[in-house]
Order: C-alpha cells, then structure tokens, then sequence
C-alpha cells in the first residue's frame, strides 16, 4: 500500500449550532483503498464518511440507489479531543470522499480542523513489467489507463471492480487473466482463480459464478456461460504460462463441468434450454432456445477442454469432445445461419429461426471457429455497420427495454463482450477497425469520466472501473505491437506488427522467460523492427503485408517470416 493524499490544504470547519458542512475531496481519479482521515477537533463532533464513484447533480456524493448492490456506505466517527487519524477497516474503491462534519454538543461552536484526506492505497502488487505507446497519444492513453483499471480490480483475487460487491466472478476474470499477460505478466491470480472455481463445483457438475462468495448460498442461482469462460481461463492459463500443474489439479473438475453441458443437448446436436442464468453481455441478446452465443461459446470451450484433455493424456475423451464440438457447429451453420442476410441470428426457437441479430452471436461464431471463413466477410461488414447498432443494456441501472428493428439492427456489444468482437476483427485481418473502435468507444469514458479508468456499461451509470472492459490493453499489445504466443509458455511466439494507421509503437510483452521488447517505426517506404527475443524461446517474426527486400540484422534475409533466435535483431523492408 501507498498513502495517497488528495490536493488539499488543511480544512478548518466552523460550526452554528444545529448545522452540519458538507465537504467533498476528489481524488482526481478511481483509487482502491482504505479511506483515512487526520484530524483534529473538540470531544464529540462527528465526521460522518461516505464514498462514491460519482456525483449527484447537487454536487453531494451518491451514497445510495434503490434496488441496486451497492457499497456506497456511511460511516460515522466521532472525535476526542485532540490530534487524531481515523482509517476504515474495510477497503473501497472510491473517487470522491464526502465529510459531513457536525459539531461537538458540549462546544458546537468548536472548529473542527481536517488536517489531510487521504487514503492508504492498496491493490494487488503488480510490476509494470508490459507497457506500450506509439504515435497516437490517445491510444497510449487508453493502454495505460486499461492497466491502471485492472490494477484496481486486482487484490486477494480478480474483482468485478472495487467500488461495489468486490466479487470474483469467473466471467470477468478470463478478459482480465488475459489483460494481465499483457501489461503484468503474474499468473498466479490466475492460477488461484482457476482452482477456486473448482472447488465451487456443485454436484451435478455446474460451477458458481463468483467464488469465493456468498451468491450460491443466497439465491442457488449461477452462469452457465461463465463455467465455459472458466474452462477457456484454464486453456488460456497453460497457453501463456506453460504451467501444467493446474490442469492436473482441476480435469476432474472439467470433465464433471462438460458431462453438465451435455444433458442439455438436443438431438440436433445444439444446447437447448440450457437452465440458470445465460448472461452472455449486459445487453439484449436473445438467448431463448438453441442459443447462438451460448452454442458457440460452448464450441470455443471444448475446443480447450480437448486440449487439456490432451496434456493429460486422456486422447478418447479429447476425440469425443471434439466429436461433440463438431455437431455443434454443424448444426449452428445449417440451422441459424441467415443466407439472406449474410449473418447468423440470436436463436432458433421450435417454431424456427428468431430475427434478432447481435454483435455477441456473430463473434463468437467466428472466435469458436464454427463460421466459416467465407462468411466472415459478410458478417462482419453486416455486424459493424454503425448505422445498424442499437445499444441495448441490462444491468443494475439500465433504461426501459430497447426498441430494435429486428428486420435490420444489430445489438451492439457491451465493453465485456467486444473483447470477442476484436478477436473476431483481428482473425478477419481488420485491424484497423480494432483501432478505430477502440478510439470511438473508449476514448469517450476516459475524457466524459475525467478519470483514468474504464467503466462496466458505455452508459457509465453502474461501476466506473470494471477490468473486463480493459481488452484494449490486450488488443493494442497483441495485434499492434502483434506479439501472440505459439506454444506453452511462449517456448514459440510471433511478432507481426499491425500498423492499424499508426506510424510507431513499442513496449514489452511480459512471457515467463522475459519482457518481449518491441519497437516499430513505419517511414514513407521503409519498414523497422527493434525486437529482443528472451532466452529460452523462438520467434517468428512477420513482416506486414506488402514488405519487400526485408534485412535481418544487417543481411538480406529473403523472406517474409523470418526465424530469430534468443538475442536483438533489427529487421527492416521496403514498404510499398
């Protein structure tokens, strides 16, 4: 921890009998801590303490919703006489703190002097061991700003954010697992959530949605699709770590998980009416039915549950996964794709096809390898076609259902799903548009926010720093600076620099062997790579599209996917 003080001189507070002042301390920013006062003032007078991410229209601090989760509490100190600090015991995540300070009943008209607010800064220990900038400032920005959120979202465990329940759900820690490789390159919150999860599993197979935790003792309910982000989380943790242990720690756990799935599939070889809570995004997808998005998650899953029933030597059960994965998308392709429309609708209900059509569905599709590359085209200028998005929310604090002209809208991602709809961008070559969404849907929470942190709805009216929406963090390091590990533990990796527009980018990419360090500049005509390789591993370095005459350290190497052993090279090629 840190003790962090907001810019603020001494405060001396003169009291009439009977009133109470007001004081608000802004922070600047989103902080995670425990909020601490130094004081002084008369025996009796009261300090009451309350914390918010944002404010009222009278300028007061929110201090409670009706019908919303919320930590937004009150608390009450009341002072001797003297010199004295007051820390709270719990932690909270905060940007404003409000003083209400009340006068002493024996000597109302006593000043009471608040000498500094601060707040004893405390997050899990990260080392900015990623970093990343290049030559457009805003998008420097929102990287840094991404890490930053997810710094605060880090403490025992992955968070939800700091500010509300302080949950570990497991949907929300496989985008920030996979933040974290990024931009702090420390698995081991990973790996502890992967092994909570386990020991959450109830009897019939299914996992809880936020564990540790109180919500399957409160209300039994959980997330379907978050047990199959769980199982990614453990595919994407063996992946970028090379750490196998885990895997034998929970495949009994993943077996138990996939039987659950499968008492919920069809004859036609889809899930159907798969019960609890199908979350998939705040916002309105239709997961009635066969539903797409959870189908193709569910493709995507097994897809890494076959893989670490690989590592575990257990080939026919990985052959029958993948048997099951490859019904699935069968029937996904002959039964919700939408011929006309070039894209495949939310779901098929018994009566046929419904119309709605989402960004979700159309990603995942494409992420879960179920579309085939022919298609991708067509869906995805159909799907990002921003005169056809509609922005629907669910959530705690959301409008009235969204009307949608379910002939020719598309239900636009929310900051959690659109790490699949970049994915599905990046596999589909358009790295541009990655960029330039990025720009259009980030960059408006840091600048209408004023803070550094990245919000949980674009609406901005719940949490105001929530990891799962730092995925630029993770975009901008893999397609830009375009570092994407080939085998466990980065034993083989690629570079392949997507210039996206920009004219330069750098930074580093932590793997268990060493910070990646990259630095590309892009002149009129003329391409170049700075690149050091860490001991231990290889790369595969790719030129961009369209280089020619490339020169690797110094000779012409003749090639356009050049093999660079441990060590730094310099490459450099003619660009058209």
């Amino acid at each position: 921890g840190a003790l962090l003080a907001a810019d603020t001189a001494a405060t001396e507070v003169r009291l009439a009998a009977g009133r109470a002042v007001a004081i608000v301390v802004d922070f600047g920013r989103d902080v995670s801590g425990y909020p601490r006062l130094d004081l002084d003032g008369p025996a009796g007078a009261t300090i009451d303490v309350s914390y918010c991410e944002r404010l009222r229209d009278d300028g007061r601090a929110q201090v409670q919703r009706a019908n919303v989760i919320t930590s937004q509490n009150v608390h009450r100190y009341i002072l001797r006489d003297g010199e004295q600090t007051w820390e709270k015991f719990e932690r909270a995540g905060f940007r404003y703190l409000q003083l209400t300070v009340g006068p002493a009943p024996d000597r109302p008209d006593a000043p009471v002097r608040i000498r500094r607010a601060n707040v004893n800064f405390s997050t899990y220990p990260v080392g900015s061991r990623g970093s990343f900038s290049c030559s457009d400032p805003d998008l420097t920005r929102i990287w840094n700003a991404g890490a930053y959120t997810l710094q605060l979202c880090m403490q025992d465990g992955f968070e939800d954010c700091p500010s509300r329940e302080q949950r570990q759900w497991a949907g929300d820690a496989y985008v920030e697992s996979m933040v974290n490789y990024a931009c702090f390159g420390d698995a081991r919150l990973t790996a502890k959530e992967i092994r909570q999860v386990a020991q959450s599993q109830r009897r019939d197979g299914m996992t809880q949605m936020a564990t540790p935790g109180d919500l399957a003792a409160t209300n039994g309910l959980y997330i379907a699709d978050y047990c199959l982000s769980w199982i990614m989380t453990a595919g994407d943790y063996v992946l970028h770590t090379g750490d196998t242990s885990v895997v034998d720690d929970i495949f009994p756990n993943v077996v138990r998980a996939v039987a659950w799935f499968e008492h919920h599939i069809g004859d036609d070889g889809l899930l159907w009416n798969v019960p609890g809570w199908i979350f998939i995004d705040w916002a309105e997808v239709d997961k009635r039915g066969a539903a797409a998005s959870l189908n193709a998650l569910f493709v995507q899953a097994l897809g890494h549950a076959s893989a670490l029933a690989g590592q575990q030597h257990a080939t026919a059960l990985a052959d029958r996964w993948r048997g099951i994965a490859a019904r699935a998308a069968a029937a996904a392709n002959r039964l919700l794709w939408d011929e006309a429309r070039g894209v495949y609708v939310d779901a098929l209900l018994p009566d046929g096809r419904v119309r709605r059509v989402s960004q979700q569905s159309n990603a995942a599709m494409i992420t879960s390898g179920i579309a085939p590359r022919e298609r991708w085209d067509r869906m995805l200028d159909y799907v990002t076609d921003a005169e056809r998005l509609v922005e629907t929310s669910t959530g705690f604090v959301r409008p009235p259902y969204t009307a949608i002209d379910e002939e020719r809208q598309v239900v636009l991602a929310q900051p959690f799903f659109m790490h699949f709809v970049h994915r599905a961008l990046a596999a589909a070559g358009r790295h541009d548009a990655i960029v330039r969404n990025i720009r259009d849907r980030w960059l408006p929470m840091l600048v209408e926010g004023g803070t550094d942190t990245f919000w949980e709805h674009w609406h901005g009216r719940d949490s105001r720093s929530h990891a799962w929406s730092a995925t630029p963090v993770y975009d901008l390091s893999r397609e830009v600076l375009g570092v994407t590990p080939l085998a466990a533990g980065f034993a083989r990796f690629r570079v392949e620099p997507h210039l996206a527009g920009l004219t330069s980018a750098e930074g580093r990419y932590p793997t268990p062997h060493g910070e990646i360090e990259i630095a590309w500049r892009r002149a009129p005509g003329h391409f170049t790579l700075h690149l050091d390789v860490p001991p231990g591993t290889e790369c595969e370095a790719v030129l961009p599209p369209g280089a020619t005459s490339p020169h690797l350290d110094g000779a012409p190497a003749g090639v356009e996917i050049l093999a660079l052993l441990p060590g730094r090279h310099a490459i450099e090629a003619l660009l058209p």
